[in-house]
């Protein structure tokens, strides 16, 4: 399993890198590549994530490009700033207590919805434990962040061969809210889904043109991608099942695996009798 650690959305352009800099006389571009390691580094700490963990200077300075001595000077820099000792001090505040996995804080929210029924269809009180700092503002009718769908979007995209997210802008961030505020969060999920099985949207067209994050959030294309228009996709719903009854071998393998991901126990359990029926 991939681990994560997150940053901060004003991380690059922080005003303490250049006072670090100032006092390591090192560019603020080596200090905040070594402060990158230590997040990773930290993250992977099995014992207690947040406190660097087999630091070794040499071996940052040999990974990074730079002189073990540079690192060694930024290291004291960073004490008081971000660093006690071999500890984050911010850590606590900006990682989350467990491994960031959108799918299974939305399962999550869903069990809670299920469980509060409030008198008179008034909304649940209980503030969800699942809100953490960093997680990412959602729109107002939709438990999905936006960096909940760019995760989703990312996966999809390395198996399917469509281009990943690699920057966020102004209008990817209005078209995404304006999307899961019309539609919710189940239609976000199953647009991504439905372009990862779209023939079209892969690159099996004319122009072999491949269908991006911001394709997938214009209006036009949102809905008919949520309606199958663009071929095989998922239906909305809470039961998600693929448009076209899987009959072949791969074609219920796929279906499992894509059921298996959108928590629908009951249609898993009806391909998984006709893959048997298939291969017996």
């Amino acid at each position: 399993m991939v681990g994560w650690v997150r940053l901060w959305q004003d991380m690059p352009t922080d005003p303490k890198w250049r006072v670090i800099a100032r006092k390591s006389d090192q560019p603020v571009t080596a200090v905040i590549s070594v402060f990158a390691m230590m997040l990773v580094n930290a993250s992977a700490n099995a014992g207690e994530r947040g406190i660097l963990a087999g630091w070794v200077n040499e071996d940052v300075a040999a990974a990074l490009d730079i002189g073990e001595a540079d690192v060694a000077a930024i290291f004291e820099a960073m004490q008081g700033k971000v660093l006690d000792g071999y500890r984050l001090t911010g850590w606590e505040r900006r990682q989350p207590s467990r491994e960031d996995d959108s799918l299974m804080r939305v399962r999550r929210h869903r069990e809670k919805k299920k469980r509060s029924v409030t008198p008179g269809n008034a909304p649940d009180s209980d503030s969800d434990s699942d809100s953490e700092e960093g997680e990412g503002e959602k729109s107002a009718n939709s438990t999905l962040s936006l960096a909940d769908a760019i995760v989703e979007w990312n996966a999809m995209a390395a198996k399917a061969g469509v281009p990943v997210v690699k920057s966020l802008t102004e209008r990817r961030r209005e078209l995404f809210y304006q999307r899961a505020a019309e539609h919710g969060e189940g239609a976000v999920l199953n647009a991504i889904a439905a372009v990862g099985q779209s023939e079209f949207c892969r690159g099996k067209n004319e122009r072999s043109w491949r269908a991006d994050f911001t394709f997938m959030l214009q209006p036009e294309n949102f809905v008919k991608l949520i309606e199958g228009g663009f071929g095989p996709s998922l239906q909305q719903g809470n039961e998600k099942s693929l448009s076209k009854e899987p009959e072949t071998r791969a074609e219920l393998e796929r279906a499992i695996e894509m059921n298996l991901r959108y928590d629908n126990p009951k249609t898993v359990e009806k391909y998984r009798r006709m893959l048997d029926a298939v291969c017996s």
